[in-house]
């Protein structure tokens, strides 16, 4: 939508940023939040699932009660990018942006903490209560201070010269020109916020189950051990790269200007937006699958590995002690 240049909505690199900017840069904060946490609240129990082998059910009612570390560090984690993009996309006044930014998480909070507070929650509640109030608080008073710094991290990093609103004739809605989809970011791109949480995890999981293999002389010689951690290896690093490959073309064909017709373009939104990340997002579900597929290893073998590799270092030395003496002793005799 294209609305006319004013002092209030777009401004040059030196120039006043009028409150429609910051307030647009917040309201994508919290668009982005919200969709960043949809995304993980469908795709992490599925996680777990596949990691663990309990139910789907169990697993997602754990993570939405707030009993797991995973919904705190996705909170802490969608805090500090929310912050970061609000106050970059802003051009100034960092600070507000961040806290903007952060509106649908900071708002519940605060609200529970102003309760807590007017009514005395804090001081007159059991010890133990008590505890788990303050620790709320705390997490509280944290989320504001990563608010705010990530907000003026954010506007540190705003380059002015980058930024194609500077000197810009018309804008689009909230004085943000140089992207066009920018609003509906978090729509569109849904599937590969899915795919991705799903992809670092089958990443991280298989690597630490190549570790393990690495650590337990027992599969060495096993062949299903052998054929599951390569066949986990190839399907992860297959989706991450479906991700990147599929992200890059699906920008391109999106962003404004671009030289295909519609069909093609059509075309290329159903394979790049959909059919990437769907394939992606069941390679990294493969990858998770294969390593759990791969045998238990034999029970205290991994001290042998720990035991053979402290042989070799210690043999390591030995070797670099006599070749030290054997220099010295060869320099005393030439002298």
């Amino acid at each position: 939508m294209q609305v006319a240049q004013s002092a209030e909505v777009t401004s040059t690199g030196t120039g006043k940023v009028g409150p429609w900017r910051i307030l647009g840069a917040g309201l994508f904060g919290i668009v982005l939040t919200a969709f960043v946490t949809k995304a993980a609240g469908d795709t992490i129990p599925r996680v777990v699932t596949l990691l663990t082998g309990t139910s789907e059910d169990a697993a997602k009612a754990n993570y939405e009660n707030g009993h797991s570390w995973l919904s705190l560090i996705v909170m802490l984690v969608t805090v500090l990018v929310a912050g970061f993009l609000a106050g970059t996309l802003s051009k100034r006044h960092g600070v507000i942006a961040g806290l903007l930014g952060n509106a649908l998480s900071l708002g519940p909070l605060t609200f529970i903490l102003y309760q807590m507070f007017l009514h005395g929650v804090l001081i007159d509640a059991p010890i133990g209560i008590s505890s788990a109030k303050v620790e709320f608080t705390v997490l509280t008073l944290a989320l504001f201070v990563m608010s705010v710094l990530s907000g003026l991290i954010g506007e540190a990093f705003y380059e002015a010269g980058s930024d194609k609103d500077d000197q810009a004739r018309a804008v689009t809605v909230f004085g943000i020109r140089w992207w066009h989809l920018l609003w509906i970011f978090p729509v569109i791109y849904f599937p590969y916020l899915c795919t991705i949480i799903i992809v670092l995890s089958a990443w991280v999981y298989t690597l630490l189950k190549d570790v393990s293999y690495a650590w337990h002389p027992s599969l060495w010689f096993s062949l299903s051990a052998w054929f599951w951690l390569f066949v986990g290896l190839f399907a992860a690093a297959f989706a991450v790269v479906l991700v990147a490959q599929g992200l890059l073309r699906f920008q391109e064909t999106l962003r404004l200007g671009s030289p295909f017709v519609f069909s093609h373009k059509l075309g290329r939104v159903i394979l790049y937006g959909i059919g990437a990340p769907a394939l992606a997002y069941f390679c990294a579900q493969f990858s998770i699958v294969a390593a759990r597929s791969m045998p238990t290893p034999a029970h205290g073998d991994w001290k042998i590995a720990v035991g053979g590799t402290l042989l070799l270092i210690l043999l390591g030395l030995i070797g670099s002690a006599y070749e030290a003496w054997n220099t010295r002793r060869r320099a005393t005799t030439a002298a």
